[in-house]
Formats: structure tokens, sequence, C-alpha cells
């Protein structure tokens, strides 16, 4: 019963953890005398974890437990870029939303948190895209602005977003005299997305925001079509 009870708290926790990091796309870290807060696993011997919480209030509780800390916000998208990559190479584990109270907390494998984040940062940009029966793209006289893929560096995807202004966060640089374009999600699907399946090149949602989330066309398309049918919206 305990056992039963401990697993529906750690399944919680971690929904919670990941809706709420998706949203305001920020981990809250303690950094210390030796860099990011992490502990001994109580379940896995030989192995640390490294502690992340989606608040910043439940962080600081865990201050006084460290040397010299600070509360350390770091973007998603740094986390997904630097943190997991250094937690996997070291072989340690993530803590999600350490709370002190638990007998057994609850800890997993960094490349389960990336996919668990990258699922629900989706899920939510199709909540969004549907909503509003569109998405965003940059674009020139040429066309629109494609990108590098983070998965295929020799490939390009297309970045689009759920609301005009994650395209505005991304108008910088290189990309400064673009042009915010809206295309309505029917377009987007019947048009947009076989034409890049045409060229072979993939999506990227909310491109530069957050989670890394590249997408072939076509099993986009077929995500907004379930998702439609679903009412998940």
């Amino acid at each position: 019963m305990q056992l039963r009870l401990a697993r529906r708290n750690h399944t919680a926790t971690l929904d919670t953890f990941v809706w709420r990091v998706t949203q305001s796309r920020i981990v809250w870290t303690i950094s210390g005398a030796e860099g990011l807060s992490r502990v001994p696993s109580p379940k896995r011997r030989g192995r640390e974890v490294n502690l992340m919480w989606s608040r910043r209030e439940e962080a600081g509780r865990w201050m006084t437990r460290f040397a010299r800390p600070r509360l350390n916000p770091i973007t998603v998208r740094n986390v997904f870029a630097d943190v997991f990559p250094k937690l996997r190479s070291l072989s340690r584990l993530v803590g999600p939303d350490w709370a002190a109270c638990e007998p057994v907390e609850l800890e997993c494998e960094p490349a389960d948190m990336e996919r668990r984040l990258q699922a629900e940062a989706t899920r939510q940009f199709m909540q969004e895209a549907i909503r509003a029966g569109a998405v965003w793209v940059l674009e020139d006289d040429m066309g629109p602005a494609f990108a590098t893929s983070h998965i295929d560096r020799s490939g390009l995807v297309l970045p689009c977003w759920s609301n005009r202004e994650g395209a505005e966060a991304q108008c910088t640089g290189f990309w400064s005299e673009m042009m915010i374009s809206r295309i309505a999600l029917d377009r987007f699907i019947g048009r947009t997305l076989p034409w890049l399946l045409e060229m072979g090149r993939r999506v990227a949602l909310d491109h530069g925001l957050g989670a890394p989330l590249e997408h072939g066309a076509r099993d986009l398309a077929d995500q907004f079509k379930h998702t439609r049918r679903s009412g998940a919206a």
C-alpha cells in the first residue's frame, strides 16, 4: 500500500514539475561551492542526484544545506544545451522538486526528463496553436526563414511559434529584419507541411524559446489531426 502511494506521489510530482517548467521555461537550481546542488542517491549506490525545482520558493528551502549557496535560475534552453549533457557524461540523475518530506524522493535519468519535457512542450504548442487557429513564422522577400537542425547539422528546419510574441522574441541578430507572418493552421497542415515533406525538411516548434522540438512534417500533421479529433485542445 505504501509503495503504491509513493508511486502515485512520484507521478504527481513529476507531472507537476514538467508542466510548470514547460510553462515558465525556467528550472531553479542552487549553485554552491561545488557547483550545482547535488546529493548522493538514496537508491542507487555510487551515483549522485542533481536537484532541480520548478518554483523559486521550493528551491529556497534547501539553501541552508549547501556551502555558499545562491539561487540559480537556468532557462530550459540552456538546461538542454549544457546541463543535461553534462549530467549524462557524469552519470548523474535528476531530482525534480525534492521537498525533503518524502521517505524516498523521486529521481530519474536525464534522458527520461528530456523526453518528458519535450513531450509536454509539444503538447502545449499544439494546444495553443489550435486555440489560435494559426502558427507564426519569420520571412522576407525570399520566403520563410530556415534554421540549422540540432539533430542533423547538415539539414534545415522551419522555425514556427504558437503565438506572435514567441516569433517577435526571435527577431534579433541575423533575423532582425525579418517580418512576422501568420499562417492559418489549416493552411499550415494542408500546404506548408506537405511542402516541407517534399524538401525533406523538419519543423522546429517554438524555436529558440525552450526545449528543442523538431518534428518531421508528416508526424507533425498526424499529431495535429489526432489532437483535434481527441478534443485535447
